[in-house]
């Protein structure tokens, strides 16, 4: 079970803190993965959710490779990471019942009714599933991630 940070969340959702290098570093330090927002605008990467907010540089995305399933929010960013000599895990989504990253993750809609569980189940907070079907999956992303990783343990 994978167990994957949305946005640098750990305990809930925190818009002032979250997508910010401070949030995404602490939630890679205590050990997750993190689902990032990024945009591509006039030669610098940004993080933020709805806009461009804060730049991040092309470095830091290179350095945390490995720990990074980044959701890219333009065409800018999708295109220039996929040009990359680095394969970053990208995706892009709106409302999609299922995406697939492109390192073949697939992840899931909250929403999105299926008997399949390979792949990661976004937000599953906002899913009909019960936790025992929630740890069906192969991870999850969450802004309550400590609360699913915890909760995996005790099951």
């Amino acid at each position: 079970m994978k167990f994957i940070s949305h946005r640098g969340n750990l305990t809930g959702k925190n818009r002032s803190e979250e997508n910010t290098i401070k949030s995404i570093e602490n939630a890679i330090h205590s050990g997750y993965d993190v689902e990032i927002d990024l945009w591509y605008f006039k030669n610098d990467f940004y993080l933020g959710h709805d806009t461009p907010v804060d730049i991040v540089s092309e470095s830091f995305l290179e350095q945390n490779v490995d720990k990074l399933f980044i959701h890219c929010k333009n065409d800018n960013a999708i295109f220039k990471l996929n040009n990359s000599n680095i394969q970053h895990n990208i995706f892009t989504h709106t409302n999609d019942p299922f995406t697939l990253s492109s390192k073949n993750t697939i992840l899931i809609h909250p929403t999105t009714e299926t008997l399949q569980r390979n792949g990661i189940l976004i937000m599953p907070e906002l899913s009909d599933y019960d936790l025992v079907e929630i740890f069906e999956f192969d991870g999850i992303i969450s802004d309550n991630v400590k609360f699913y990783k915890n909760s995996y343990r005790e099951i």
